[in-house]
């Protein structure tokens, strides 16, 4: 599958850290660290209304998808390099989730 580059505009491009997408939806978002993200795509596999595979194989956030706080958060679960956070709110602290990376 191929992500089309020409709606970038509405997403977040990696900043300082490495963190990609952190698009936000009634407080709630999603941040993939591209420093940690190896393509695995358990997430995409897990929500894929939430995440897709960019152009370089990594994890991107979808905000604009059709899913469920609880999908993001078992996606990020499930990423063996925790390189999904999920951020409750704008105000909380974020909650790195997934496994531990060896």
């Amino acid at each position: 599958m191929s992500h089309d580059t020409a709606g970038a505009a509405d997403h977040a491009p990696g900043s300082a850290g490495g963190v990609g997408d952190a698009q936000r939806r009634g407080g709630f978002r999603a941040e993939v660290s591209l420093d940690r993200c190896t393509g695995t795509g358990r997430c995409v596999l897990t929500a894929p209304a939430a995440f897709r595979f960019t152009d370089a194989l990594v994890s991107e956030f979808d905000p604009h998808g059709a899913w469920t706080r609880a999908q993001v958060r078992a996606a990020a679960d499930s990423c063996p390099m925790s390189a999904i956070t999920v951020i409750e709110d704008e105000q909380g602290p974020a909650r790195p989730a997934g496994r531990t990376a060896p």
